[in-house]
């Protein structure tokens, strides 16, 4: 490690991760640690669960006091799928050039062999969410998936430690992000996170697949280049909630008619654009009502809504309620679930 100017270098992630470890302590449970680090360039707050005998999610949050950089190489085989979900960090691989990870990304591994270089920048903090294992891609989805969930996962997304390497940045599908979200704000007793953990990497792996898989008898007149860029769409409306494209717009984005994309979206997603994507911001806000302490006005600039009036209107209109009544109501149930009842059947 040394100082060069505002900035901290490390030779590698291990020497980082011992740099830490210095100024961190932890504490074990059984089937979780938490890790808690004040070093003079980044503070540190991450819990670890051990999943499957054999993968580890880690939920942290870090804020760096100085520009952190360090290169790393994946020597080994190694198996992750992360997501940002507040602030960014820079990421700059051999297949990722833009470098900044911004929330509502999801990375997953490069193959064995990648190199790239990781910079956070000073008083930037972010939260991450990661699973992780040290093995390979399949090995990792024979496990929680067996046999078949390897094939799949070679036929629908076709990368990782499993398939080529291709781009390992994406905007998850709003299903995705909505699992992710309530990855990141569970407050289930521990015992129980680790079986919710469990579900929701599964639940992750097989959305993830869904969204790739081929739907012959809806997309017969639309060629795979074409689906797949209609598929993008829901990730690209929930980057711009501030100000979503229009159709023309997307459509000039995506190099393909107006009426075609149109029509393909309703094919493969079932509803008109704006309705799905109406529907995902509905169901995102509810998840933040329930797993989070942001204020109404918070989740309604995040849902897209920049008048947290306009923001109850419509969150009332799809749920029948508003959105404080919402949130006391599972906050009424979640209490009692956590005395012993069951949360599903109070909600309803």
């Amino acid at each position: 490690m040394f100082k060069h100017r505002d900035t901290v270098i490390f030779r590698d992630y291990a020497e980082f991760c011992n740099a830490t470890a210095e100024f961190g302590s932890t504490t074990d449970m059984s089937g979780w640690s938490a890790f808690r680090c004040d070093a003079p360039f980044i503070s540190i707050a991450q819990e670890t669960y051990r999943l499957f005998d054999m993968v580890d999610l880690a939920i942290g949050q870090l804020l760096p006091s100085a520009n952190i950089e360090f290169p790393y190489e994946l020597r080994q085989d190694y198996f992750e799928i992360g997501y940002v979900t507040e602030g960014s960090f820079c990421l700059l691989t051999e297949r990722y050039e833009d470098g900044v990870i911004r929330p509502n990304r999801l990375y997953i591994s490069p193959p064995t062999g990648s190199r790239g270089v990781i910079t956070c920048r000073r008083d930037a903090p972010f939260k991450t969410l990661s699973f992780y294992a040290l093995c390979a891609f399949d090995k990792v989805m024979e496990k929680v998936l067996g046999e078949r969930g390897v094939q799949l996962w070679d036929e629908t997304i076709g990368f990782g430690n499993a398939g080529g390497g291709m781009y390992p940045v994406m905007s998850p599908p709003p299903d995705v992000v909505n699992s992710l979200i309530h990855v990141a704000n569970c407050n289930y007793p521990h015992q129980v996170r680790l079986m919710f953990f469990e579900n929701m990497l599964q639940n992750i792996l097989l959305r993830l697949m869904a969204h790739k898989l081929p739907e012959d008898e809806k997309l017969s007149d639309m060629s795979a280049f074409e689906a797949e860029q209609i598929r993008s769409v829901p990730g690209i409306l929930m980057r711009h909630l501030d100000l979503p494209p229009s159709i023309q717009e997307l459509a000039r984005e995506l190099s393909m008619s107006a009426t075609k994309l149109k029509r393909g979206f309703k094919k493969i997603f079932g509803k008109p654009i704006y309705a799905y994507h109406y529907g995902a911001c509905m169901e995102r806000a509810a998840i933040m009502l329930l797993d989070t302490n942001r204020s109404i006005s918070e989740i309604a600039l995040d849902s897209g809504y920049s008048a947290s009036g306009n923001f109850g209107n419509a969150f009332k209109k799809h749920y029948g309620v508003s959105p404080i009544q919402f949130r006391r109501n599972g906050r009424c149930a979640t209490r009692t679930f956590h005395g012993g009842g069951d949360r599903d059947a109070i909600s309803r």
